[in-house]
């Protein structure tokens, strides 16, 4: 089955964090802020080794609520497309249809399009990055089973 993207979300991540999606280690991804309708998490690894390392397909997300009553967004990871060397944010989207400087700044993230909004010309250039980023970079793709909830 083809992966497509639904729109990705460029994050940064530390390499400690890195290794555990990678290894299958680290399950979930976990934010403060939900991501709006996406299936697509595109890591940026932070700190030494500095670039894109791996697209994530995750499920949708689950919210939980901690002990000061703030919302914890929880992204199951279904699959991992482990780039074999890591990608320079400076030239990652050179041949997309992304133009947008994505920031560099620790622990940032930025969904993938041109627009402040999304459209369906912004969904498909996303998508399309996405796709030829997969194509133009070896990778090996490690898929994850979902785990079977554990009642408490």
């Amino acid at each position: 089955m083809a992966f497509k993207a639904k729109r990705p979300v460029l994050i940064r991540i530390q390499p400690q964090f890195v290794k555990d999606i990678k290894s299958g280690e680290k399950k979930e991804e976990y934010r403060s802020r939900e991501f709006v309708d996406c299936n697509c998490l595109i890591l940026h690894q932070s700190q030494e080794g500095q670039g894109i390392v791996a697209v994530v397909e995750v499920g949708p997300s689950k919210i939980e609520i901690n002990e000061e009553g703030k919302e914890r967004h929880e992204y199951p990871i279904l699959r991992v497309f482990d780039f074999k060397e890591t990608i320079p944010i400076e030239t990652a989207f050179d041949n997309t249809p992304i133009t947008r400087k994505i920031s560099s700044r620790y622990q940032d993230f930025t969904y993938l399009r041109d627009n402040g909004e999304w459209t369906p010309e912004s969904e498909a250039a996303a998508a399309e990055a996405v796709k030829i980023l997969l194509s133009t970079h070896k990778h090996t793709t490690k898929t994850f089973p979902k785990q079977p909830k554990q009642d408490g």
